[in-house]
């Protein structure tokens, strides 16, 4: 067996265990989130997050052991002969290629939030945002669905693999900009609002790593390793670490009530409350006293 068929059991292996931690992430939230917190936004999006990182790891899981099967029953998959059977590779393509665009989904979640977040803290009302969200992952998907058809029974594989790596890449720039966006404008709000540096260097340096991650992907497979391990590099850097990173995040606290009215930034171990609702208690409290 090749180094990358070893690094794609290790991928495996991880990925069951951050769906493990993913898992009590949701059982977790259900269990400590307020009753108010039904009618927050920002925190049914946190909630849609978890579940649905969960669903990605699992397809991304029953992807690796189907790619990890096939390498070890023909002896590692010859990729460079594999063009000689279109429909294999198409196949195989397919299979790559679900559960990435879920996780893009996953992380478009993600902008969603920090864009809720930012609109909220500047009162702009934003009734749309999810709208829009669920058309454009709507859409994406649906001209994935219907090039893989159209390809299917015209047999023209070798056109979807070329379309569709156009349009994993065009999705992978979109979601780039719009992390350093949003990113940039949630930084500025936390200065605004806390003058707090630490907050802005955790969302800069997530930020940028987001945004290195979705423009990477080109240069591992000019590289010299075969396309097993690139596959393993690529999975670890833009879906492990990022998934590590929202766990981490959303670790449950000590130190965190679970009745503080917060909006917790993906991403940004600090939280952020853009109606600044506690100092507002606070001082109603005061006013009440005297």
């Amino acid at each position: 067996m090749t180094i990358g068929i070893y690094l794609l059991i290790f991928l495996i292996f991880l990925y069951v265990f951050l769906s493990r931690m993913l898992y009590d992430l949701i059982i977790k939230n259900k269990k400590n989130a307020p009753i108010s917190s039904s009618n927050l936004t920002g925190e049914n999006t946190r909630n849609f997050l978890f579940f649905f990182l969960f669903i990605c790891h699992i397809s991304r899981i029953i992807s690796l052991i189907i790619l990890t099967f096939l390498d070890i029953k023909y002896n590692s998959i010859d990729y460079s002969k594999v063009i000689l059977y279109p429909y294999y590779y198409f196949y195989l393509t397919l299979l790559k290629a679900f559960p990435t665009y879920l996780f893009l989904s996953s992380f478009t979640i993600i902008i969603l939030f920090w864009s809720q977040v930012y609109y909220a803290s500047v009162l702009v009302s934003s009734p749309h945002l999810q709208t829009l969200y669920i058309f454009l992952n709507v859409l994406v998907y649906a001209i994935n669905v219907i090039l893989a058809s159209l390809a299917y029974f015209v047999k023209a594989y070798f056109d979807y693999i070329y379309y569709n790596y156009i349009i994993e890449s065009i999705v992978d720039y979109i979601i780039a900009s719009a992390f350093l966006y949003y990113g940039v404008k949630v930084t500025n709000k936390l200065k605004e609002k806390s003058k707090g540096l630490a907050r802005k260097d955790n969302i800069v340096k997530r930020g940028l790593y987001s945004f290195w991650c979705f423009i990477k992907d080109m240069k591992f497979y000019s590289s010299f390793f075969d396309l097993p391990t690139c596959d393993a590099i690529i999975y670890f850097l833009s879906e492990c670490v990022p998934s590590i990173l929202i766990i981490y995040t959303f670790q449950p606290s000590k130190e965190k009530s679970a009745m503080d009215f917060k909006y917790t930034t993906p991403l940004c171990s600090e939280t952020f409350n853009p109606y600044n609702l506690k100092f507002k208690k606070k001082k109603t409290k005061k006013n009440t006293d005297n």
